[in-house]
């Protein structure tokens, strides 16, 4: 069984919770036997392939994929991470956004959801991360259920295995913190947290790309002293483990979320995550050890973290949750999964 991964051309150029689940899945299938690489669709023909699996839909990427994979013969997987908005009304503004952009371009343009819908449409099937975003396709794309499955995140056994030593050892003097895990952008709203959280006895750790130079300026000069940005650190950096470890908790408050990577590494590294309540997560929430908050709200945010500072939740717990969600359970689901579309039992 070969499967060929494709994503957009540009996501390996950066870290990020996509380009890690993308990697994450190509090694871990290969390592229970799964013939599984990234494709260089320059070289190599889709056709060398058992299945084409694509991670993201991209502005209209997915759907150029797609109909090669159905020209070429080889049956298309796609892994959408959808978020998990999916009321009527969005529906219904989505089409009508469709609708305007083909007649006012008389036929000549689709809207980004015109041009999706048309890739799940001829896709042979669909890997949702979670029951969330598979309602989200259903509703907002008109996909059958059948045609859907639900195979979550993973998370690496070395956040299991997280210990404080090496974060504690480069910066021993900065007390309880508050760690937030993810590209420096106005999306992932760090400044928002930073803002909601003045004059509280702890720090905000940042760990991530700046993506808006102007906006982390913003942070930085908000949060003076209280702020500490580590750079982008890499998924397998023995640092990022060990800043889970020592963190109160993982705070992620963006304006909406799939199933974000880091909150499923705190909670294997025994540390609480707190998320936006706009996510695509199968995970209910369980006080303290995971919270959902609205995102916009401040007192949200403050009375949540003041939940994790006032107790000291177990780490066992904690890993409790994602015990499920190690790699190697992962990639069995998938192995499954691809076996069934090809009809195959070995």
């Amino acid at each position: 069984m070969k499967i060929g991964f494709l994503s957009y051309s540009m996501l390996l150029q950066r870290g990020g919770g996509l380009q890690n689940q993308l990697l994450n899945t190509i090694q871990h299938l290969q390592e229970i036997g799964v013939d599984a690489a990234l494709v260089n669709p320059n070289v190599e023909p889709l056709a060398n392939f058992d299945i084409v699996h694509l991670f993201g839909m991209g502005q209209g990427f997915a759907l150029q994929v797609t109909l090669e994979a159905r020209r070429q013969n080889v049956p298309i997987v796609l892994s959408p991470v959808q978020q998990a908005v999916s009321s009527r009304f969005q529906k219904y503004q989505l089409q009508f956004s469709d609708w305007l952009a083909t007649h006012v371009s008389r036929y000549a343009n689709k809207s980004v959801f015109g041009l999706n819908r048309q890739a799940y449409d001829i896709s042979d099937h669909i890997i949702a991360l979670s029951q969330k975003e598979k309602h989200a396709i259903m509703v907002l794309f008109g996909q059958d259920e059948g045609k859907i499955s639900v195979v979550p995140n993973g998370v690496h056994g070395r956040f299991f295995l997280a210990t404080k030593q090496a974060f504690q050892t480069a910066y021993p003097d900065i007390g309880d913190f508050i760690l937030i895990s993810g590209s420096i952008s106005e999306y992932k709203n760090q400044l928002g947290v930073i803002s909601a959280t003045q004059g509280r006895p702890y720090s905000i750790v940042l760990a991530g790309e700046i993506i808006s130079h102007a906006y982390a300026e913003k942070c930085f000069e908000v949060g003076g002293d209280r702020v500490l940005h580590l750079g982008n650190l890499s998924s397998d950096d023995p640092m990022l483990a060990s800043v889970y470890a020592s963190a109160k908790a993982t705070l992620l408050a963006s304006r909406g979320e799939g199933v974000p990577l880091c909150v499923l590494e705190s909670l294997a590294a025994g540390t609480p995550a707190i998320v936006t309540q706009r996510n695509a997560m199968q995970l209910d929430e369980k006080k303290p050890y995971l919270q959902y908050i609205d995102d916009r709200s401040a007192q949200s945010i403050k009375s949540a973290i003041d939940v994790v500072m006032q107790g000291d939740p177990a780490s066992e717990a904690c890993q409790a949750i994602v015990e499920d969600y190690r790699w190697e359970t992962v990639a069995s689901q998938l192995k499954g999964t691809y076996r069934s579309i090809l009809g195959r039992s070995e």
